[in-house]
Formats: structure tokens, C-alpha cells, sequence
């Protein structure tokens, strides 16, 4: 998204369309693994109904609000917000990951039931 910025000719367009197309193509089937494989199986149906509302709230939403933000910003300027949004995204999701993996290896390992 960041690429967007620096955007000078129509192959650099496309180029970029491409790259985030493939990022997209393989994050979005594996946050949808991750979540359905760490779910205890009773409750999967849930955990993907969840994850998909929240998707779909999340894409409604941040369409929304950045359509809002282009006029005043400039459509550089909201290529560049929505990089650092991601950003801020990622961190939080490795952070969040990171503590539940520990979480549950520890309690692997003492025995009790993740």
C-alpha cells in the first residue's frame, strides 16, 4: 500500500495492484485458518462467523471512513494513512498472537487444557 505513494506510471499501478493482490490472496485464507484452527470444534461455526461479521464490518467501515478522508487529505496522503493503519494493524495481531501461543504452550506443558 505504502507503493501507492510513489506512483508515477500506469505499469508501477498495476505492479502494485499485483503485489497486494498476492498479499491479500494469502492472508486473508490464513487468518481465516488461523482462527478456525485454534477453536476448539463445537464452537468453529461461531469463530467463523465472527471473524467473517468482523471482516465484513471492518472493509464496510474503513471504506467508509477513508472515503470520507480523501477530500480533505488527498489521495496520496489517504495511500499513506491506510499503510499506517496496517501497520498498527499487524502489530496489534502480532502482539495478540504471541500472548495466546504462549499462553497455550504453557498450559500444554504443565498438562492443563488449552
Amino acid at each position: 500500500m505504502a507503493s501507492y505513494l510513489f506512483l508515477s506510471t500506469g505499469v508501477h499501478l498495476l505492479a502494485a495492484g499485483f503485489f497486494f493482490g498476492v498479499g491479500y490472496g494469502i492472508l486473508q485464507p490464513l487468518f481465516q485458518a488461523f482462527v478456525t484452527g485454534t477453536t476448539p470444534p463445537p464452537q468453529r461455526g461461531v469463530a467463523n462467523a465472527t471473524y467473517m461479521l468482523s471482516y465484513d464490518v471492518g472493509i464496510g467501515l474503513g471504506s467508509l471512513l477513508m472515503g470520507f478522508l480523501q477530500q480533505p487529505v488527498g489521495l496520496t496522503t489517504g495511500f499513506a494513512l491506510t499503510a499506517v493503519f496496517y501497520l498498527v494493524g499487524g502489530g496489534l495481531y502480532l502482539g495478540w498472537t504471541d500472548g495466546y501461543y504462549s499462553r497455550r504452550k504453557a498450559a500444554c506443558e504443565t498438562g492443563q487444557n488449552p
